[in-house]
């Protein structure tokens, strides 16, 4: 559908990316740093691509938030998908990026709402980290 809308597009994996040293402005890695085989080797490349003041954006659910959890039993009870899923820390996510080069991150919190509501409230994000949110921005 993209290249069909003129977006240029490569199939790689995260931890081996085919593109040149400083090639990009900004990286956003969503809903994927808990399917990675190598996040500290996704990180180090997503920042080697990186031009020097570019920026990396992850949208994530940190481990022990509620909907982490939800999606990790889900992984347990056998999904296909979640059961592949290993959630990441806070500090976890933080201790790989500093490793990897990039600055301490900034946050950006949502979700607040638990899994298996009826329905669901609008959200507005809100800067910082909060434990109880379940999907969380980091910039760095």
């Amino acid at each position: 559908m993209a290249s069909s809308r003129g977006v240029k597009i490569a199939e790689a994996a995260g931890e081996e990316l085919p593109f040149p040293d400083e090639m990009f402005g900004g990286i956003l890695i969503a809903f994927t740093l808990c399917f990675l085989d190598n996040p500290q080797k996704a990180f180090e490349e997503a920042r080697r691509v990186l031009q020097p003041e570019g920026g990396l954006v992850l949208g994530l659910m940190f481990r022990g938030s509620p909907w982490a959890e939800f999606y990790a039993k889900k992984g347990k009870e056998g999904h296909p998908i979640y059961s592949q899923a290993r959630f990441f820390s806070k500090d976890e996510v933080e201790h790989l990026l500093l490793l990897s080069g990039f600055n301490k991150p900034r946050y950006r919190s949502v979700l607040f709402q638990p899994p298996g509501l009826r329905t669901y409230q609008h959200e507005t994000p809100v800067s910082s980290y909060f434990q109880l949110a379940s999907f969380v921005a980091v910039g760095s």
